[in-house]
């Protein structure tokens, strides 16, 4: 279990309570102190030790960013399967040892969960994965990934540590893990999937949906590299084509809807629509009709509605709220894993 921390403040007491809890005696947790500076990173070490004396604390001296800290505790990980969490979410104690025994079971290099989304007043936006419990093998990896089915966050995913390459995460501001992952995911043999959500990310001030300039242009460049690593695992160009175009589509869209959600004036969000629809065409959004019907309405919208598009999405984004419920172990909240 790789934990990496920069400077996360008092309340990650509670995320290593929660870890405590979901850690089994053979388990191995890595915290990694991203250069937190003093006297702040004293009392993040003192805290570690006392919440979880077992966890091997590795103390970065320069502040690189999660992917380099998450690089570094690979290269000294000794368990056999890796799961790295993000110490302001919220999961089930049982996390772990579910995914692992579905590993065993199956033989599966990487095995993920259901997992929900919240934004930071907890409201719920979206789930990803299916409801159900599904497998893919060969190709259809591949394919799952350019099509949506297959997302790259790390959280809900356990990986064996041989399909992890030295130095996975490039070193980006972001997205690094969907970089690092897309090909590994790609060429799995076998990948399980658990219907049951047993994990919950918390939109939060800083993450991706609060981005700077430079985070939206890594991910519309993203439309395309990670095409680029991933169609070379599919079976016929045709799919290729297909589904790098799907990709694209849906990585605009993300751009454009994450946008509107930055603390930006008009004009500016303005600026990120443009250039998202820049990538988009009506031909190809029409062309999307019967392989994604939901990809190819959200990208008529992007292109369509013009000035219309903000209130249209807050619009249709407040109505999903509301038809959405959380799991029973979300809603009471992390101190649930104490009690």
């Amino acid at each position: 279990m790789i934990l990496p921390l920069y400077s996360p403040g008092p309340e990650v007491a509670d995320a290593l309570d929660l870890l405590e809890a979901t850690l089994s005696d053979t388990d191995e947790l890595l915290v990694v102190d991203d250069g937190t500076p003093a006297p702040e990173s004293a009392e993040l070490a003192e805290l570690v030790r006392a919440r979880i004396p077992s966890a091997r604390l590795v103390v970065l001296e320069e502040n690189r960013g999660a992917a380099a800290a998450r690089n570094h505790a690979m290269s000294l990980a000794t368990g056999r399967y890796v799961w790295f969490v993000d110490w302001d979410d919220d999961w089930d104690p049982a996390l772990l040892d579910v995914l692992v025994t579905r590993a065993k079971e199956t033989g599966a290099p990487i095995v993920t969960c259901r997992a929900s989304v919240v934004d930071e007043h907890g409201r719920l936006v979206r789930h990803i994965g299916p409801a159900h419990d599904t497998h893919l093998t060969g190709p259809q990896t591949a394919h799952a990934v350019l099509d949506g089915r297959l997302e790259g966050h790390l959280w809900n995913k356990l990986f064996r540590r041989d399909v992890l390459p030295d130095n996975v995460f490039p070193l980006m501001a972001t997205l690094s893990d969907l970089m690092g992952t897309a090909p590994v995911l790609a060429a799995a043999e076998r990948v399980e999937h658990l219907g049951q959500v047993l994990y919950e990310h918390r939109i939060r001030p800083g993450s991706l949906t609060a981005a700077r300039d430079r985070d939206l242009a890594l991910l519309l460049d993203a439309g395309s590299q990670v095409p680029a690593a991933v169609t070379p695992f599919l079976e016929n160009e045709k799919d290729a084509s297909r589904l790098s175009v799907l990709f694209r589509h849906r990585s605009a869209y993300l751009a454009a809807v994450t946008a509107l959600r930055l603390p930006h004036d008009d004009r500016e969000r303005g600026r990120w629509l443009a250039r998202s629809r820049q990538l988009l065409s009506l031909s190809e959004a029409a062309s999307l009709i019967l392989t994604s019907p939901t990809t190819a309405a959200r990208s008529l919208a992007l292109l369509g509605l013009g000035p219309a598009f903000s209130p249209f999405y807050r619009t249709a984004t407040r109505i999903r709220r509301r038809s959405t419920q959380r799991v029973p172990w979300q809603a009471r909240g992390r101190h649930r894993a104490s009690g």
